[in-house]
């Protein structure tokens, strides 16, 4: 999905420098300090909402879902 890898990749960009980082507590304080603006957080939402909705057949994102699942091979 297209959409998810570019706001994901939009997200860490977005993000500030010292905000790249796995550790949960230090990624918190860091964007309770510099959150991310009003108009990209909007952008980076509709973005990720489109691609995971995409991907779990979300409604209105479902339509591909039945004939998706129907040609797929038996495990």
């Amino acid at each position: 999905s297209l959409v998810l890898l570019v706001g994901l990749i939009g997200l860490v960009w977005a993000a500030p420098e010292t905000a790249r980082s796995l550790d949960w507590r230090m990624l918190g304080e860091t964007l309770r300090a510099n959150p991310i603006p009003g108009p990209q957080q909007t952008w980076l939402a509709a973005l990720l909402l489109v691609g995971f909705g995409t991907l779990v057949s979300l409604v209105p994102f479902h339509s591909w879902a039945p004939g998706g699942y129907a040609s797929a091979p038996a495990p």
